[in-house]
């Protein structure tokens, strides 16, 4: 297909970047020569036009749109996410009188979290947490008498980046200085793919 081809089935060159955007998303994992091409040619096209200005960021910035928070949106304003997200998952036994303590660790390290690629974070303090017959999220994480239970989970665009940005973790120095307060003995976590996601599922609709 030509370059013009695009443009007879995308309304403008806006369009062609963000279903590019959502294309690499996909692609990210696979081979560079998969999408640079395309991103070459849609970042000049994108610079070069007369209603541009707007557009116009370090090349570098739009290579990065699937591996970093650049919260694209739709003609509709609805947030456009990866076609398959992957997440971290947390379950976190933390003191009662910790909460403050926790709710500023979280909050320093969200944004690290977001640096290296991360699309949301959220951290969650247990309210309607009720006992199981066999199971439940206290007994999961072996929480005493005087500790709650905090659920958290953090979205990446895919597993690749979510991978590279725990390795940046381990020697990043910020991460040093981050006084945990809680047992991470005790601490279970994994990684999720996307199975029913409502924001992909509407999207694709």
């Amino acid at each position: 297909m030509t370059k013009a081809g695009f443009f007879h089935h995308f309304k403008s060159k806006e369009a062609l970047g963000v279903a590019a955007a959502h294309s690499w998303s996909e692609l990210i994992d696979g081979p560079v020569e998969g999408f640079t091409c395309l991103a070459v040619t849609m970042v000049q096209e994108v610079f070069g036009s007369s209603d541009g200005k707007r557009h116009r960021r370090p090349f570098a910035t739009l290579l990065q749109i699937p591996v970093r928070r650049h919260r694209l949106q739709s003609p509709n304003n609805t947030t456009m996410r990866p076609a398959m997200s992957y997440f971290d998952g947390f379950v976190i036994p933390v003191p009662s009188g910790n909460k403050e303590a926790y709710r500023r660790v979280a909050a320093a390290m969200a944004p690290i979290f977001m640096e290296l690629g991360a699309l949301r974070v959220v951290e969650a303090w247990n309210d309607d947490v009720q006992p199981g017959k066999v199971n439940d999220f206290r007994t999961a994480v072996i929480a005493e008498p005087d500790e709650e239970v905090v659920f958290s989970f953090v979205e990446w665009p895919s597993k690749a980046v979510r991978d590279a940005a725990h390795v940046k973790m381990m020697d990043d120095p910020r991460m040093d200085s981050m006084e945990m307060p809680f047992s991470g003995q005790r601490l279970i976590y994994g990684g999720f793919t996307s199975l029913v996601d409502t924001h992909t599922d509407a999207k694709g609709a």
